[in-house]
């Protein structure tokens, strides 16, 4: 999981990647910052085929994810150089956007043969995004999507994850999946996979001790495997 702007976060990712580059078996880097229709550039990236700033280009990184490209340039490098395969794991943009403002009922029979298998009665994910929308509060008012499209579009996001991861593992060994902790929990993409039969999944969950309870606060929560917690450095003696 990750804080996207983050950078302390990028780096529990990285020497997770770092750890396991050169364990044995056929092993993938998953990707929510990049949409699927955009797999061949990666794959052409990877191989390099293309540089970097192609690679960046035709993805369409700034607009599409936004966030900078260095905080993830480390973690591909390492992949990549471990022979490890890359893939892009998210839904179009545009697909998810669509779900947001009609809802699966409203999309074209075309636009719904491109969703993945969804699953919107989970009554715990439903209520983690519930609680998650009443904490950002009402921004836009009327202008905003309903609610039950804003949980539909987040579940495409979610369900597209894991069906890609699911579909490279049926014959791979293992991928490592780098997206937002909204979608690293047991009610996201973790319990998205072991619904599609993958047993063996382990969310990982960075985080900065505040020491004012923000470790006490996600432990309570208890959705996540592990807590990778990181402390600030101790201030010198004066």
């Amino acid at each position: 999981g990750e804080e996207h702007p983050n950078p302390h976060h990028h780096w529990a990712q990285l020497a997770i990647v770092e750890h396991l580059a050169a364990a044995p078996g056929r092993r993938a880097l998953g990707l929510e910052m990049i949409q699927t229709p955009f797999q061949g550039v990666v794959d052409d990236f990877a191989t390099g085929v293309i540089d970097e700033p192609t690679f960046l280009a035709r993805t369409g990184w700034a607009d599409r994810w936004g966030f900078p490209w260095t905080l993830y340039q480390p973690i591909l490098a390492t992949a990549i150089a471990s022979k490890w395969a890359v893939r892009a794991l998210n839904a179009p943009a545009e697909l998810v956007k669509r779900v947001g403002k009609v809802g699966v009922a409203g999309l074209a029979p075309a636009e719904r043969a491109r969703l993945p298998e969804l699953v919107l009665d989970d009554a715990r994910h439903r209520a983690w995004f519930d609680a998650l929308m009443a904490e950002m509060g009402d921004h836009g008012g009327a202008h905003m999507p309903s609610p039950d499209n804003m949980y539909a579009a987040q579940v495409v996001w979610d369900e597209a994850m894991a069906a890609g991861a699911k579909a490279w593992l049926d014959g791979g060994d293992a991928i490592v999946i780098v997206a937002g902790n909204g979608h690293c929990h047991d009610s996201g993409i973790v319990g998205r996979l072991r619904r599609r039969g993958v047993t063996e999944v382990v969310s990982v969950r960075p985080i900065i001790d505040d020491g004012a309870g923000n470790v006490a606060a996600a432990l309570a929560e208890a959705n996540v495997d592990y807590l990778w917690i990181m402390t600030h450095p101790a201030a010198p003696p004066a």
